[in-house]
């Protein structure tokens, strides 16, 4: 059940759920109106927003380092989804926070700067002495960096979508296959 008439501050679907390793009474959530933190296991949420961000913003994934997990990604869309069809973009964006989710930052070296697309799919591969991020677009890109987010390689296009269910209907109406 979606409730339009809610205020674009309160989530009313989950896409990422994390637990801190080291408190798992903190929890990050990712839904459809920002990122959300509960240091009480969930009994009250805090909204914690980029600068940036649209009230309506649409952030997806949401991954942590596990050797340090002060250091997070989140990827976003600008606006709701119900928005792309109109604008025919998603303008997925990809953020790092050092600090566990107090600050965020965009990535852009080897990114687009507002990438017609959503990032669909988010993914963090720590080998101890670093670790890599991978990055899939609802319009079928993949993007990896093994530097921190600090630079990225488009390395793959022409893919499939990569999208959560009724996303890929979007997709057809965005960006470069509108």
């Amino acid at each position: 059940f979606k409730d339009k008439s809610r205020p674009s501050t309160v989530f009313y679907d989950i896409h990422k759920l994390l637990v801190d390793p080291r408190n798992t009474n903190k929890l990050f959530v990712t839904g459809g109106a920002g990122l959300y933190v509960s240091t009480d296991g969930g009994d009250s949420w805090d909204r914690w927003m980029c600068d940036d961000w649209a009230a309506d913003v649409y952030p997806d994934g949401l991954v942590f380092l596990p050797s340090n997990p002060d250091v997070m990604f989140v990827s976003a869309a600008e606006h709701n989804p119900a928005t792309w069809q109109s604008s025919k973009f998603a303008g997925g964006k990809i953020y790092r926070s050092r600090d566990a989710g107090r600050t965020w930052a965009q990535l852009k070296n080897g990114l687009p700067d507002r990438m017609p697309h959503e990032v669909g799919a988010l993914c963090i591969e720590d080998w101890g002495s670093g670790f890599s991020l991978y990055a899939a677009t609802t319009g079928g890109e993949v993007y990896g960096s093994d530097d921190g987010g600090d630079s990225w390689t488009k390395m793959a296009e022409g893919l499939e979508s990569v999208a959560k269910k009724g996303h890929e209907m979007l997709v057809r109406l965005v960006g470069s296959r509108a």
